[in-house]
């Protein structure tokens, strides 16, 4: 079945046709030539044949047929390379019975296909969209051409416009709840999920739309609002962006970036080898596709402390992928991409060429983390990174950390040396990369994880209210800011009580473990009333408040000895009016 679905579509779709959908390509005696979409290069070897229908490139050896092509640029096998060429080319394809479930996935997409045009139409030519065409032109500075490129899309502020709309184009209700566009309500019927918000459709990698993401623009809680994992979309297998800029992540590797806006903002500004983790910590999945279409990673995530956590993470779990690591430095005065290329789009483009080793980053982090010119800091400093020191095998490199290290420390050379190759201690923090590997060794029962614990153990008349005026950059951990966010919209439309086998349906496989070891946790037998766990609550919520302001204003200080003893005098200004600020607010 197989063999004779791919000589049929041999026999009707023309590679040039194919290929110079992809690429540039000219006519140069018999054959097309253009650049190689597989590797960099400035002249062109790479060599299409119309009337043998096949390609190869004389620089990087990479051949084969029209699917061969397909595969290796879509970074699929080789049925999905025979789908989407029929898909593209309306040949009908020799498949086995039709399940339910293959014909429900049918009408999912035919759904958000709709939803997708429905949003994208209100955006741009009706009334109800102004709104929100008027937050992303004039206050997010997002062009009308990344926004029909990208189909960005507007939700009205109603309970079932889009509901209704569906349900008269012959949608059924189950199909509207199973795309999860609706929301089934306790009493029967269903609403809108995505309500008062900007729209950023999800495409797969074949261009496909499998979700969508809400951004409110009415500052309701939660900020985005994510499509849950339906049978077309899985958020821990997607990354927002990966079909529009596969080509550029094959020939210049991939930024990974947060959210959709770090996406579309350099996107707009001419960076085009990026991607979006929009919504979820990164995770393996992500990672196995990203490896189909690069060995390079580039991490630029938030410059706050939940988006170093995030960065150091990522570095983690790339290691065993074996990729090329590197983090972007985005100048402090700029809280992300979104923000640096609104302020300093020439320079924003040069990010990539002064990207920091994994080594080099986590040097910086940590002297940030300590204060360095003390001994107590001096002492921490060594220790953590000798994790990372012992783990590099190129004595060039070691070498070159070691002087750097005493230098900047001001220590004796010998000294750093012998510190360096001492014992490693059980309690270091150990961040990894390809020569280096992190393990994360957390307290148990920390207070975080007690709060989130108790949130999810109380009524819904007591956590919601302590949930909903609980500001997610008070939790440390970055995972548990996922949770605690996710948590929010979930406590939205819950009964007397949290559910929890619902609002796993929302979590990713990581974030699944976090829950169930939250659910497991000892949080002392003495709570046994819900007296006793509002106080608790209380108590908790007060002393993670008390802890990020002394965390805030450390950080902030210790930013201002810096830019003083670097005499940076205008610097020392806005870090001054920053803290005293902050202080005030508080």
């Amino acid at each position: 079945m197989t063999n004779n679905n791919a000589e049929l579509i041999k026999s009707k779709v023309d590679i040039v046709d194919v290929v110079s959908s992809y690429l540039e390509i000219k006519k140069s005696g018999s054959n097309y030539k253009g650049l190689c979409p597989f590797h960099n290069e400035k002249g062109a070897s790479f060599m299409v044949n119309q009337n043998l229908q096949i390609y190869k490139c004389f620089g990087c050896g990479e051949a084969g047929d029209v699917i061969n092509f397909i595969e290796k640029i879509e970074g699929t096998d080789f049925k999905g390379a025979i789908k989407i060429l029929g898909d593209k080319y309306g040949i009908q394809i020799s498949e086995e019975k039709t399940s339910p479930e293959d014909s429900l996935k049918r009408r999912i997409y035919e759904i958000n296909n709709l939803a997708l045009e429905f949003f994208h139409h209100l955006l741009l030519n009706h009334s109800a969209g102004k709104q929100g065409l008027d937050y992303l032109i004039k206050k997010r500075k997002i062009s009308v051409e990344i926004i029909k490129e990208f189909k960005l899309g507007y939700a009205p502020k109603d309970w079932s416009t889009l509901s209704g709309f569906l349900k008269k184009r012959g949608f059924t209700e189950k199909e509207i709840i199973a795309s999860n566009l609706g929301i089934e309500k306790k009493m029967g019927g269903v609403y809108d999920k995505f309500r008062g918000r900007i729209i950023f459709p999800y495409f797969s990698i074949d261009s496909k739309v499998i979700g969508f993401m809400g951004r409110t623009i009415f500052d309701e809680d939660p900020k985005y609002l994510n499509s849950s994992d339906t049978l077309v979309f899985k958020k821990g297998e997607f990354l927002y962006g990966l079909y529009k800029t596969k080509l550029e992540i094959k020939k210049q590797g991939a930024v990974i970036v947060e959210g959709t806006m770090d996406f579309l903002k350099p996107y707009q500004y001419g960076l085009k080898n990026l991607v979006a983790t929009s919504g979820t910590a990164l995770t393996s999945n992500q990672l196995e596709i990203l490896k189909r279409y690069t060995d390079k990673i580039y991490f630029s995530f938030d410059t706050d402390n939940a988006g170093v956590n995030a960065i150091l993470r990522g570095i983690e779990i790339s290691d065993k992928y074996q990729f090329n690591i590197k983090v972007i430095s985005i100048p402090k005065k700029y809280k992300d991409l979104d923000e640096y290329f609104d302020n300093d789009s020439e320079a924003a483009l040069n990010i990539l060429a002064s990207a920091l080793d994994i080594n080099e980053f986590y040097l910086s982090y940590l002297y940030k983390k300590y204060d360095h010119t003390t001994a107590i800091g001096k002492n921490k400093i060594i220790e953590e990174f000798k994790s990372f020191y012992q783990k590099i095998t190129n004595e060039i490199t070691k070498n070159y950390f070691l002087k750097k290290l005493a230098e900047d420390l001001e220590l004796d050379e010998e000294v750093v040396r012998k510190s360096l190759n001492s014992k490693i201690s059980k309690d270091t923090t150990l961040v990894g990369a390809r020569e280096t590997q992190l393990v994360s060794k957390k307290p148990k029962n920390t207070k975080e994880e007690v709060f989130l614990a108790l949130l999810l153990e109380a009524p819904i008349d007591i956590s919601n209210p302590i949930v909903l005026k609980f500001p997610d950059e008070y939790l440390t951990d970055s995972l548990l800011q996922n949770l605690l966010k996710k948590l929010k919209v979930h406590l939205q439309n819950s009964g007397d009580k949290i559910n929890i086998k619902e609002f796993s349906k929302d979590l990713d496989e990581e974030e699944s473990k976090i829950l169930e070891n939250l659910i497991l946790l000892d949080i002392g037998s003495e709570l046994t009333s819900t007296d006793k766990i509002k106080m608790e609550l209380e108590r908790l919520f007060n002393f993670l408040s008390e802890e990020y302001k002394k965390s805030k204003i450390k950080n902030i200080s210790d930013q201002i000895k810096k830019a003083e003893k670097q005499k940076d005098l205008d610097q020392v200004k806005i870090l001054m009016e920053e803290l005293s600020k902050f202080i005030n607010q508080k």
